[in-house]
């Protein structure tokens, strides 16, 4: 299969091409300055520096014969990001739809995100639960899953919107991604600890077990594993929306205990308010995926979601 991939050499996607790419053809268009990003591409890979736009698409990738485009290039999840930034993105979503229908291309996976759900009631979110986002990202990804549900709706071409929860865990064999510039809980754990300062505990008076946010943590690992699944099923499953997540629930104040048992270490933390767009509960209800899979409960359970953060804490 001949495989295009938006955002190729970030986190997730620079993962994802090390599954398939001893069975398919990857192209990659990125935008990336990162001069160690671009070093560290697979070999065998195509890579095209650039923007999404439907100029550098029909010059690139006209005659490729794309089969399938995997959608990852976007903004990640930051507060101080403007309207601007937004719309770059949903433009660039946009010229990518109309590749798709110029070019009739078979099959579209985008990666968007748990946070369209919004606050959720301590209860863990289906396909079918009502999207009520919260942050501008938030709004940014249910926005533009519209946009591709309507322009793709009366077309040949099959597309997988994923509702990715939390992803975690590296494999620096893979992904040469600095830890210290993500922006996730456990990664703010780490740079906390290495820099003997407090971390930054938000949310303390929560409906919870113990007062802190839930959330649903997958590996990485897990991840490409069942995206590169949902991949070889591309022919037998109808366009869609699959939330992508273990459907285990932890609570922040959890994860702190999980890493200072783990690596016997001390974590010192201070306890602020809950920030205004950080949802309580956000945990995903994956029946839809494990029927579309055929994957039981001891897939998600049966995995150390920490282990490979163990060189941080020695």
């Amino acid at each position: 299969m001949n495989i295009l991939i938006t955002g190729g050499t970030g986190y997730l996607g620079s993962h994802l091409i090390s599954k398939l790419i001893n069975k398919n053809n990857i192209f990659i268009l990125d935008k990336t300055k990162n001069l160690l990003k671009i070093k560290n591409v697979k070999k065998n890979c195509r890579y095209y520096p650039g923007l999404i736009s439907y100029k550098n698409l029909k010059k690139n990738f006209c005659n490729k014969k794309i089969d399938l485009v995997i959608h990852l290039a976007g903004i990640l999840k930051q507060k101080t990001f403007k309207k601007e930034k937004y719309l770059n993105d949903v433009n660039a979503t946009i010229s990518l739809l109309k590749y798709l229908k110029k070019f009739k291309i078979k099959y579209f996976i985008y990666a968007s995100s748990c946070d369209v759900y919004g606050n959720t009631k301590n209860i863990k979110v289906s396909e079918n639960t009502k999207c009520k986002p919260i942050s501008k990202y938030a709004k940014n990804k249910y926005f533009t899953e519209k946009k591709i549900r309507s322009h793709l709706k009366d077309t040949n071409t099959k597309y997988l919107i994923l509702r990715i929860f939390n992803i975690i865990g590296e494999d620096l064999s893979i992904a040469k991604e600095n830890i210290f510039k993500k922006n996730d809980l456990i990664s703010n754990i780490i740079k906390s600890y290495n820099n003997n300062k407090k971390f930054n505990l938000y949310g303390y008076n929560c409906n919870t077990i113990d007062g802190t946010c839930v959330r649903d943590y997958l590996s990485i690992n897990k991840f490409i594993i069942i995206v590169s699944m949902l991949i070889s099923k591309l022919r037998i499953i109808e366009s869609t929306i699959i939330n992508i997540g273990s459907s285990l629930g932890l609570t922040n104040l959890g994860i702190i205990k999980k890493v200072e048992n783990s690596f016997n270490v001390k974590i010192l933390y201070n306890r602020y308010k809950k920030k205004k767009y950080d949802p309580t509960y956000l945990v995903s209800n994956n029946n839809k995926l494990k029927k579309i899979l055929k994957l039981k409960n001891i897939f998600f359970k049966s995995e150390n979601i920490l282990r490979s953060y163990k060189k941080y804490f020695i």
